[in-house]
């Protein structure tokens, strides 16, 4: 069976417009602004008055804080500010110099381009009442469970009504944790907010070389030839 021309025009015009929605998408997203996660350390003098400064100075320009957590450091008089935020690496490096250039502000350290360990720690209290029969309430029970195991996270308060659960990881993963927790029935949830540590570098001391290697076999092993 042959097709006519007008058969296939209507094919061809269904690929086409297809085609041209990619093609749209693809522009779309290539004009968004790129904003990328940056995590900043500020090393700040432990006074009245300094965290308003730092939020300000960073709300002036115009920049949301997803998190920002204030704690004290091995010095009584040094407090550190671990600040998350999203934007474009320009503008965030303007809000850097910005910061650095606050009196009570020793350092700014951004910790994009530095190998960093980062924690968050969430409280989260998940309801174990329903009004499902016992058999079904006992395997909801266990999935909870289940999910604290895989999740490496430890319950730290329980009763008849709910249980209070603890989990210190990544921020990622405490997302699909609430995620996968929500069908359950989340009663209450708090985020810490985001901690970071640069790791520390591992300097090799010594090198053995390609020639040094060969030294070291023993011929006899070696194949004939």
């Amino acid at each position: 069976m042959t097709l006519t021309k007008n058969e296939y025009k209507p094919k061809l015009q269904n690929a086409e417009q297809a085609v041209n929605n990619i093609l749209s998408n693809v522009n779309l997203q290539s004009t968004l602004p790129v904003l990328t996660k940056h995590i900043i350390n500020c090393m700040v003098v432990n006074e009245i008055g300094v965290i308003s400064r730092v939020s300000g100075a960073l709300s002036g320009m115009g920049i949301n804080i997803n998190s920002l957590v204030v704690a004290q450091t091995e010095l009584h008089n040094l407090s550190r500010i671990t600040i998350t935020i999203n934007g474009q690496d320009e503008k965030i490096n303007r809000a850097k110099k910005q910061l650095e250039e606050l009196v009570p502000v020793w350092a700014v350290i951004n910790y994009i381009k530095t190998s960093t360990i980062y924690r968050e720690i969430l409280l989260i209290k998940v309801s174990r009442t329903d009004l499902e029969p016992t058999n079904l309430s006992c395997c909801k029970k266990q999935s909870i469970t289940e999910l604290v195991k895989f999740f490496n996270a430890k319950v730290v308060d329980i009763n008849h009504d709910c249980m209070m659960i603890e989990l210190t990881a990544k921020s990622d993963r405490i997302d699909a944790f609430m995620e996968l927790l929500r069908p359950f029935g989340i009663l209450e949830a708090i985020r810490s907010g985001v901690i970071a540590m640069p790791r520390s570098y591992i300097k090799v001391e010594m090198q053995v070389s390609l020639e040094e290697k060969q030294e070291i076999i023993d011929s006899t092993l070696l194949p004939p030839g």
